[in-house]
């Protein structure tokens, strides 16, 4: 789809329900919250209350960005007079470019190191390696790969002992790069790219072996995994459409 960032695609799902709080007072989506949430003012002034239901914390949530939304867009005062312009309307798209947009500022003012996190993301993003590869890398870096240990910690009653080689819990770090198959794929001192296609290829092997008991070599892992990375930069450069798969 296209979406990098989850959370702020969510928020942006989110205020979009807002704009229609705004945009659609004649309907009974928006007859039932104000009446219940914000009988004395708009959405854009409700408050969150006492006992809210979830439903409403989430419109609340994303209350913030549409606000910024709408600011950018010019429209807040507007609003405010109780008047919208008809040819200035909500996409789900533009809320998520402004979603990130407000974290890449958050970052900024809060992260010393914002510019090299900058710097990270984009080289990772732009990296000539496949999309798989590259959402594999992206779920590695936020934590959110469902490693054993992850799902125990979910409520998913499971031994977190790694399948592979039974030395540790199989944390991320352990996966990808502490447990016996995956040191022998890190050992060798290759190119950022490489070492993306390789972390990729590791985790591969580990969801066959975990769910489908084949056990790959780590040579044939390699092998294989380098030849794909050759193959797929071929096509980039050719300018050439098309997906390649491990088989």
């Amino acid at each position: 789809m296209g979406f990098c960032d989850l959370h702020a695609f969510n928020m942006a799902l989110l205020a979009k329900q807002g704009w229609r709080l705004l945009h659609n007072p004649h309907s009974l989506f928006y007859r039932v919250f104000k009446a219940k949430y914000f009988h004395q003012s708009s959405f854009l002034q409700a408050k969150l209350g006492s006992h809210p239901s979830y439903i409403w914390t989430s419109f609340m949530a994303a209350q913030p960005l549409l606000k910024a939304f709408l600011w950018v867009m010019g429209l807040l005062v507007t609003i405010f007079f109780g008047t919208i312009h008809p040819k200035r309307t909500f996409t789900v798209a533009s809320a998520y470019r402004q979603a990130i947009k407000t974290n890449d500022d958050t970052d900024v003012a809060e992260h010393s190191r914002a510019s090299t996190t900058y710097q990270f993301w984009h080289g990772l993003w732009k990296a000539q390696v496949s999309k798989k590869c590259k959402q594999m890398m992206w779920r590695a870096c936020r934590n959110t790969l469902p490693t054993l240990l992850t799902l125990g910690g979910c409520g998913v009653p499971i031994d977190a002992t790694c399948k592979i080689c039974s030395q540790s819990s199989e944390t991320l770090t352990h996966a990808l790069w502490r447990c016996p198959l995956a040191f022998a794929q890190c050992s060798t001192n290759e190119e950022l790219q490489e070492w993306f296609m390789i972390s990729w290829a590791v985790w591969d092997a580990r969801n066959r072996y975990v769910f489908d008991n084949t056990q790959l070599q780590p040579t044939t892992i390699l092998s294989t995994t380098l030849k794909y990375l050759e193959d797929f930069k071929k096509v980039v450069k050719s300018g050439a459409s098309g997906f390649l798969s491990i088989a």
